[in-house]
């Protein structure tokens, strides 16, 4: 039973994205004009990669019955 994922880091890592959301929502209340459509592209790309990695350490971590296997 090997968990490639450390939990206590997963707060961290949501918190992040809701920083990074807060960064494509400032850059979305700027005239269409002067928006970076790459750092919107880079920030949203990044927000997806955090997502999945948040929920593959959550999947890791629940805690299972030893005898059925199923979510407590």
């Amino acid at each position: 039973m090997t968990k490639t994922s450390i939990p206590n880091f997963l707060d961290v890592f949501e918190k992040r994205i809701e920083r990074t959301k807060e960064k494509i929502n400032q850059e979305l209340k700027k005239d269409k004009k002067d928006r970076d459509k790459e750092s919107i592209k880079f920030f949203l790309k990044e927000i997806k990669d955090l997502r999945k990695s948040v929920k593959e350490a959550k999947k890791d971590h629940i805690k299972v019955c030893p005898h059925c296997g199923g979510k407590l």
